[in-house]
C-alpha cells in the first residue's frame, strides 16, 4: 500500500516555497525528491526568479512536484494525483491590498488609543477641551480623557502662595506629631517602670554635677596660682625692677585657662538645667502613657 510521508500542499501564499514559480505553459523541471528524500526549500535564485515572474505580470503555477514525492516506490494504482491550481498576479495583488489595509487600520486604532483629550475651564467658567491646553489655563485643574470620553487622570491646579504657606504650617505640625510619636516609643522601650526613669535621672544628674564640681575646683586652683604670680609681679614693680617677660607670659596663660574653665562650667550648668527639665517632661509623659498617677 502507498505510505504518505508528507502533507498534500495547497496553492496558498503560505506554502508556495515547496514549489517553483514558473511561467504558465513553460514550466521548469525541479526535482521534488521522493518519499524517503523530500526536496529542500527553493534556493535564493529560485525565489528571485519567482519575484521576477510576478513583476512581469505573468501567471504561474505550482509544478515540479512529481507523484513519487507522495507515493515513493508504491504501486501506480494506489498513487495520489496532485492538483495544481493556478495563482494569478491579480489574486496576489488583492491579498496584498487587504494586508496593507489591515495594517493601516491597526496603526490608526493604535494612534487613536494613544490620543488623549484635555479639558479645562476658560475665564467664563465654560468647560473647553482639546489636545493642547492654552498657556493661560495651564495652571488650572486639567482633566485627561481617553477616546471614550472617560476621565483617566486629573492634574490639580498650581498652589497659591497662601496655600503654600498653609501647607508648610501643616507639614511642621505633622513633623512635630511624628517626632512625639517616635519619642514616646523610645521612652516606653527605655524604661520599664517609673522607678527606672527616676534612677536614670538621678545617675545622669549626679554625673554632670561631679563634672561641674571638678571644674569649679580647677578654677579655684588656677585663680590661686594666678594670685601668686600677680603678687610676684607687684614685688618687682615696687622694688623698681622690670617684671620678667616669662612671668608676664605665665600670668596671661593662667588668665586664659581660668576663662576657658569658667565657660566650661557655665556650659555644664546649662546642660544640667536642660537635663532636669527634660527628665521632668519625660516623667510627666511617661505617667500619661502608662496612665500612672503622680506620687
Amino acid at each position: 500500500k502507498c505510505r504518505k510521508v508528507a502533507p498534500i500542499p495547497s496553492a496558498t501564499v503560505a506554502n508556495l516555497w515547496v514549489a517553483s514559480a514558473t511561467l504558465k505553459a513553460n514550466p521548469r523541471k525541479i526535482s521534488a525528491g521522493s518519499c524517503n528524500n523530500p526536496a529542500p526549500p527553493p534556493t535564493k535564485a529560485e525565489n528571485a526568479l519567482a519575484i521576477s515572474d510576478i513583476m512581469n505580470n505573468r501567471t504561474w503555477s505550482i509544478t515540479g512536484i512529481p507523484d513519487s514525492w507522495y507515493t515513493g516506490h508504491c504501486n501506480v494504482e494506489h498513487s495520489r494525483k496532485l492538483d495544481r491550481p493556478v495563482v494569478t498576479v491579480k489574486q496576489i495583488t488583492i491579498l496584498s491590498l487587504v494586508l496593507i489595509a489591515l495594517n493601516l487600520v491597526m496603526l490608526s486604532s493604535s494612534h487613536a488609543g494613544n490620543t488623549s483629550i484635555k479639558c479645562w475651564k476658560n475665564k467664563q467658567k465654560i468647560r473647553e477641551c482639546g489636545q493642547v491646553v492654552p498657556p493661560e489655563y495651564a495652571q488650572q485643574r486639567i482633566e485627561i480623557l481617553n477616546d471614550r470620553g472617560i476621565v483617566i487622570k486629573v492634574i490639580q491646579p498650581a498652589r497659591t502662595k497662601k496655600q503654600l504657606v498653609e501647607d508648610q504650617r501643616k507639614a511642621k505640625l505633622q513633623a512635630i506629631k511624628d517626632k512625639r510619636k517616635q519619642d514616646d516609643i523610645i521612652l516606653l522601650k527605655s524604661f520599664t517602670t517609673e522607678r527606672d526613669l527616676l534612677l536614670s535621672r538621678d545617675a545622669n544628674l549626679s554625673s554632670i554635677k561631679g563634672i561641674i564640681d571638678i571644674s569649679i575646683g580647677n578654677t579655684k586652683s588656677l585663680k590661686t596660682n594666678l594670685g601668686d604670680l600677680q603678687k610676684k609681679a607687684g614685688d618687682y614693680e615696687r622694688s623698681g625692677q622690670t617684671v620678667p617677660p616669662s612671668l608676664i607670659k605665665d600670668i596671661d596663660k593662667l588668665q586664659r585657662q581660668i576663662k576657658d574653665m569658667q565657660s566650661f562650667t557655665e556650659k555644664k550648668e546649662q546642660e544640667r538645667t536642660a537635663m532636669i527639665k527634660r527628665y521632668d517632661e519625660d516623667l510627666k509623659r511617661y505617667r500619661m502613657l502608662k496612665k500612672v498617677k503622680p506620687r
